[in-house]
This record gives C-alpha cells, sequence and structure tokens, in this order.
C-alpha cells in the first residue's frame, strides 16, 4: 500500500506539472524530492517514496520502458 501511494504521489506531481512519468529526468525528481522536504512529512516517509520511485523505474528500465532511470 505504502508503494503505491508513493508512486500515485509521483505521478499526481507529474501531472500538475505536464511532465510525462516516462520523460522524467533527474532534475523533476529532484524538485519533488524539495518539495516533498517542505512538507510535514517524515524523512523516513520521504526516503520511502524515493526507494518506490527508484524502484518503479528499475523496473521500467528492466522492461526496456526508459532507457535510463530519472533517479
Amino acid at each position: 500500500a505504502a508503494y503505491a501511494t508513493s508512486i500515485k504521489t509521483w505521478f499526481s506531481w507529474c501531472q500538475r506539472h505536464d511532465v510525462q512519468p516516462l520523460a522524467a529526468v533527474r532534475s523533476h525528481v529532484e524538485v519533488w524530492q524539495r518539495e516533498l522536504e517542505q512538507t510535514t512529512y517524515a524523512p523516513r516517509t520521504i526516503a520511502l517514496r524515493l526507494t518506490a520511485l527508484a524502484s518503479f523505474y528499475s523496473y521500467c528500465e528492466n522492461e526496456e520502458l526508459i532507457s535510463r532511470s530519472p533517479m
């Protein structure tokens, strides 16, 4: 459930910023991370969000949906 919430949070951020998730680059992830750090999320929650996103993009690389992970 936490993994799904993390990915949904990322996809929502992408939609608000007109970023296609599979076309995201490192700078997009860095901006998202900074925005998460400005919320009331605990550092552990932010780390979980980033870990889930890294796992998602690793899967996408393995399935050849992207050539390089933005993580």
